[in-house]
């Protein structure tokens, strides 16, 4: 089985969770007929969210500290007077720290998904197109079923958010920055799948900022991965009925409707 706990990724939600994931027909087009995730560097998401997979304000004053202050080395790490601390500072140099960050989202890949009862209006707007847009609802417990075949070990948790300039990041583990975000994003309720990719010959160097690849197809059962399939609530109907259609010829028997926020009103 694929899905590994992970204390980067905390305790995911239960089984019976219900998450979502909107995205563009030619995303859901793409979803049937690769039965893949399409799984994407954390490095290229820096595009909308700079602080993607970086340490917290707290992080880089520690880190300053160490590489400028000696005795603030030996304290902090418990290293006796007699030991060298040269090789700690040059580990925790800005210069350092940055480089070692970039490699990490460079080797590191997510799928991101939205944990809610219901529907995201403020999604659809963002990730889906108001005419054409697709909805996948699953659950956690069918988010890790989905796996099954996959031989990589994929960590699943929900993404904290957390105040990046007094908050600081566990540095013990390299999968913990991309698993915060800001709280600017907390609307986004994301649970998060994510792996790490050390690539044959690559591996944690500075190959990884030029020869990683941008993302990565994983394998999926999505007969386990998708409850129910909605499309945009701003639609026709004849392109929910063609999506049907579309979706009957690659055999799948899921679900498709309507968004619900294109009901009538009550009143």
């Amino acid at each position: 089985m694929p899905f590994y706990p992970h204390p980067s990724a905390g305790t995911p939600p239960a089984d019976n969770t219900v998450i979502w994931r909107f995205m563009s027909l030619a995303k859901f087009l793409s979803l049937l007929t690769t039965s893949s995730l399409f799984f994407c560097q954390a490095k290229r998401l820096r595009i909308e969210d700079p602080y993607e997979g970086t340490l917290a304000r707290p992080n880089l004053e520690i880190c300053r500290l160490v590489a400028q202050n000696e005795d603030f080395a030996r304290r902090f790490f418990q290293i006796p007077s007699n030991e060298p601390v040269e090789g700690l500072k040059r580990i925790f140099s800005f210069e350092q720290q940055k480089r070692l960050g970039n490699i990490s989202a460079s080797a590191t890949y997510v799928n991101c998904w939205n944990i809610s009862e219901h529907e995201s209006a403020f999604l659809w707007s963002i990730y889906a197109s108001p005419t054409d847009g697709i909805a996948v609802r699953s659950t956690v417990g069918r988010l890790k079923e989905a796996f099954t075949n996959e031989i990589r070990q994929i960590y699943i948790g929900p993404i904290r958010y957390i105040d990046y300039n007094s908050e600081a990041i566990d540095q013990g583990n390299a999968l913990n920055p991309f698993f915060r975000k800001r709280k600017s994003f907390e609307a986004e309720r994301e649970l998060r799948a994510c792996f790490m990719d050390l690539a044959n010959g690559i591996g944690f160097s500075d190959l990884a900022l030029t020869e990683n690849p941008p993302g990565h197809y994983i394998s999926c059962d999505l007969r386990a991965l998708i409850d129910e399939v909605y499309v945009s609530p701003s639609a026709p109907q004849w392109y929910a009925d063609a999506v049907t259609s579309v979706t009957q010829r690659f055999e799948f028997g899921f679900s498709i409707s309507k968004s619900s926020l294109s009901g009538t009103a009550i009143f």
